[in-house]
């Protein structure tokens, strides 16, 4: 695999990872800080939308990466025309499949995180599980 590709993907995936773990967060606390929007609101938009819309610009470096590995002699006007008529296809398809991993999969992560992880006081976790419960089954049995 040439050099080149192998750059080129390491700075698509580097900029998706920037985009999900930086900017998403980072984005989600101006909209809630600058806008009143509600956490969870902003922290799953941003989680979602941002990765996506970061295929726009990941998309040219993806096809000129997969272009040059399968034509290396292409000239520049060449690899420009692939990426122009690729480019709404890759974007759009890179989008879709990052949307599950680091869309949802982000968000799920940072809850789960903020669940378990940033509990201090086990006690006070287990109190809060049953705490929950309990109040679940109560809430049941008067709807019934």
């Amino acid at each position: 695999t040439p050099m080149r590709s192998l750059g080129l993907f390491a700075v698509r995936d580097a900029s998706t990872m920037y985009a999900t773990f930086y900017v998403a967060p980072n984005c989600a606390d101006f909209l809630i800080k600058e806008h009143g929007v509600e956490r969870n609101t902003a922290e799953l938009g941003c989680a979602l939308a941002i990765p996506m819309v970061t295929q726009i610009i990941t998309a040219p470096v993806h096809i000129h990466a997969m272009d040059y590995f399968n034509k290396p002699n292409a000239t520049m006007a060449e690899r420009i025309g692939a990426i122009k008529s690729e480019f709404s296809t890759v974007s759009f398809a890179r989008g879709l499949r990052i949307l599950p991993a680091f869309g949802i999969g982000s968000f799920s992560n940072n809850k789960f995180r903020e669940l378990f992880i940033r509990q201090t006081d086990e006690e006070k976790l287990l109190q809060r599980r049953v705490t929950a419960f309990i109040e679940t089954r109560i809430t049941r049995r008067q709807a019934a």
